[in-house]
């Protein structure tokens, strides 16, 4: 006898006015548990029923949610109150890294370069090298049954150790982040998984950044402002003040030597 499929019904996704009036006629602001989020985001279509609720579903809900509130909540809707979303939802939604566009891999060349990718359900952050980003992004998903993944920064590294070394520095930078919920096939647990914020992965990049304009601009002169003029001129004033001083000095010194000598 066969056993019947389980059925599973997907809803339409609701979106703007409709979105805001289902969630405030059924208490949205009570939804304190991942068991009554998840039961709202399956009623609105944002999840669907015997599927695990990811960091990434739970961000386009909220993203789509606080969309439509900025959008209507100035406008007098019938048996809607505005502002039903805590602030800790709204700071913790606009600070998430899945507001971070994805980049296109480079191509393959002789430079290293080093890479955030980006867990693309849980949001987590791997900080590596490679010299082939694209193929790496596959063996990720090979070695560790991530999926999907997506690449949010990288940038090139004129040879090998120095990037290790930029590598090796951000992760002990950031080593209070650092997961140990990701292994390869092989059992090894990987030490470069991290639970990064939107404003982590934008210091990793500044950080970056600043590297490559240093080492591609190493003889860039400074250019002066109205303050360093007036603090070198100041510097010249004093030093032609002292001259005259420093000569009858250095004329003393020279006498007392030849004063001890001829003795």
């Amino acid at each position: 006898m066969k056993s019947k499929k389980r059925e599973v019904n997907i809803r339409r996704r609701l979106r703007d006015k409709e979105l805001l009036e289902y969630l405030n006629n059924h208490n949205f602001q009570d939804a304190d548990t991942t068991k009554k989020l998840k039961k709202l985001m399956i009623e609105t279509g944002y999840s669907i029923p015997f599927k695990e609720i990811t960091a990434k579903d739970i961000y386009v809900f909220y993203r789509t949610f606080l969309d439509a509130e900025k959008k209507y909540s100035s406008k007098n809707l019938d048996n809607m109150q505005a502002n039903t979303v805590t602030k800790l939802i709204k700071s913790n939604n606009e600070n998430s890294v899945f507001g971070i566009d994805t980049v296109k891999a480079p191509k393959a060349d002789e430079q290293t370069y080093i890479y955030l990718i980006r867990d693309g359900k849980t949001g987590n952050i791997k900080i590596g090298i490679s010299n082939n980003v694209k193929k790496r992004m596959t063996s990720i998903i090979n070695e560790y049954y991530v999926w999907p993944v997506e690449l949010i920064f990288c940038l090139p590294f004129p040879s090998r150790n120095d990037a290790e070394s930029m590598e090796s520095y951000l992760h002990k930078k950031y080593s209070r982040y650092r997961l140990f919920s990701y292994s390869t096939q092989k059992g090894n647990t990987s030490k470069e998984w991290f639970d990064l914020n939107k404003n982590h992965v934008e210091e990793i990049k500044n950080i970056l950044n600043k590297n490559y304009e240093a080492r591609n601009n190493p003889s860039k002169k400074r250019n002066f402002d109205s303050g360093d003029l007036l603090a070198y001129g100041f510097l010249i004033c004093v030093a032609i003040a002292l001259l005259p001083l420093t000569i009858m000095i250095l004329i003393f010194w020279l006498i007392m030597r030849i004063y001890i000598k001829k003795r």
